[in-house]
C-alpha cells in the first residue's frame, strides 16, 4: 500500500488545487445514498483508480468549499469537472467521487439533473452504479 502523504502529493498534483481543508486520513464512514447504514472502508488505491479514471476522461477533479451538497458535475466552456467538498473523510471523497463519475458515465446528456423531474431516480442510479464500480475496484 503506497504512503498516504505519496498518494495526497499526487492527488493534489492531478487536481490542480484544493480550495479548503482536506481529511486526508482512512477511516470508516457511513457515505450516502445506497451505503447508509453500512460500514465502508476505502484504500488509497481505489481513490487514485478513480482519479485515473478521470483523468481518462478528460475530466478536472477539484476540492471546493461547497455548503450545500458534497459533489457536483458540471460542463463549463466544454470542459467537464467535478467539485467535491473539502473537508469531508476520506470514505467520502471516494464515494463521492465515484457518485460524480457515475453521473457522467449515466448523464452526460440529460442536461441539468439536480431540476430534472426525474433527479431522484438519476440519483438512485448514480448511487447504484458508484457502488458497483467501487465493488470492482477493490477486487
Amino acid at each position: 500500500m503506497r504512503d498516504n502523504k505519496e498518494l495526497l502529493a499526487k492527488l493534489i498534483n492531478m487536481t490542480g488545487s484544493i480550495d479548503g481543508d482536506i481529511v486526508f486520513m482512512p477511516m470508516i464512514s457511513k457515505c450516502k445514498g445506497l451505503m447508509v447504514g453500512e460500514q465502508v472502508e476505502y484504500t488509497p488505491e481505489e481513490m487514485e483508480r478513480l482519479m485515473y479514471i478521470a483523468e481518462q476522461q478528460g475530466i478536472k477533479v477539484r476540492f471546493k468549499s461547497f455548503e450545500a451538497f458534497d459533489g457536483r458535475m458540471a460542463v463549463v466552456k466544454d470542459e467537464v469537472r467535478i467539485g467535491i467538498r473539502a473537508g469531508m473523510s476520506f470514505d467520502e471523497y471516494v464515494y463521492t467521487l465515484a457518485h460524480e463519475l457515475a453521473h457522467w458515465f449515466l448523464h452526460f446528456d440529460k442536461g441539468d439533473t439536480i431540476t430534472s423531474d426525474n433527479h431522484q431516480e438519476y440519483e438512485e442510479q448514480a448511487d447504484r452504479a458508484a457502488k458497483m464500480l467501487l465493488l470492482a475496484l477493490s477486487a
